[in-house]
């Protein structure tokens, strides 16, 4: 609209201060369970619980990911990626949701020895706006697993063969391999 000389008086100036809050969840690993042995390549049960720390429900899907490391400090480039799994909220503030209900199992990886720390984050894609809730998400499960590698070791156990034939002619040839690994 034009005001000719009026414009000048088109904003108006408080002095009052208003204070926005803006309330975020924060999930967070709040325990775990893990067996102390595995093998490797072998389904282990995995368990832990969630928790929304923040001060809004949490909303939407997000999922955790499981990681093994061969050092106490969690680094999701160098660290082997075992297992996911996906949530979908609510999480209501303060509430605990274990994870799942029943326990999970996860595959070890294929050709692993050794003693392992086990990572668990919370929101590993960042699926749920936490804001300043972002650096709580990773838990390191107190104790460490061992996985032992139990490598097939492929023996042959019988050949049978006829002790003649004739050159160029077919024969019946069997054998028994046994894994003693």
């Amino acid at each position: 609209v034009y005001e000719k000389s009026f414009e000048s008086n088109n904003v108006l100036l408080l002095p009052n201060t208003v204070t926005v809050t803006d309330y975020t969840p924060d999930i967070q690993v709040y325990g775990a369970e893990i067996p102390s042995n595995g093998i490797a390549g072998e389904l282990i049960s995995v368990q832990w619980a969630v928790v929304n720390g923040g001060a809004e429900v949490a909303t939407g899907s997000w999922h955790d990911a499981v990681y093994l490391s061969e050092d106490s400090s969690f680094d999701a480039n160098m660290d082997t990626l075992f297992g996911l799994y996906d949530h979908s909220g609510p999480l209501a503030v303060g509430e605990t949701s274990s994870v799942p209900s029943q326990a999970t199992w996860m595959r070890l990886p294929s050709r692993m020895e050794g003693d392992y720390y086990v990572f668990i984050v919370a929101d590993a894609g960042d699926g749920v706006l936490e804001r300043g809730g972002e650096t709580n998400n990773v838990y390191m499960v107190s104790s460490l697993i061992h996985i032992a590698n139990q490598a097939a070791d492929l023996q042959m156990d019988t050949v049978s063969a006829p002790s003649e034939a004739l050159a160029g002619s077919a024969i019946p040839v069997s054998w028994v391999v046994v894994n003693r690994g």
